[in-house]
């Protein structure tokens, strides 16, 4: 057994760091891509959103969602998801 351990511990001295590289190298090109596309959506996408959000109107009496251009939906989620949509 001691053979073995004596025989396998060079190879792992020359593996274990080239592993580690390559797991290392990929966490940070995963986080590099994912920084990317927060950046992406922080400046293209979200702008739009908020900028859609504050045109909307609540009417608490009637539970209905209104915008400027007429268009209306219930109040719920889901209505909110539709009038989220129009991106204008």
């Amino acid at each position: 057994m001691s053979e073995l351990s004596s025989s396998l511990m060079p190879v792992l001295a020359v593996v274990a760091p080239v592993v580690a590289l390559l797991i290392g190298g990929m966490a940070v090109m995963t986080a590099l891509r994912n920084q990317k596309e927060e950046d992406r959506l922080n400046k293209e996408v979200w702008p739009k959103q908020v900028h859609r959000y504050n045109q909307l109107r609540y009417c608490e009496h009637c539970h209905i969602l209104f915008d400027a251009q007429g268009r209306s939906a219930d109040g719920s989620e889901m209505g909110f998801s539709q009038m989220m949509a129009y991106l204008d």
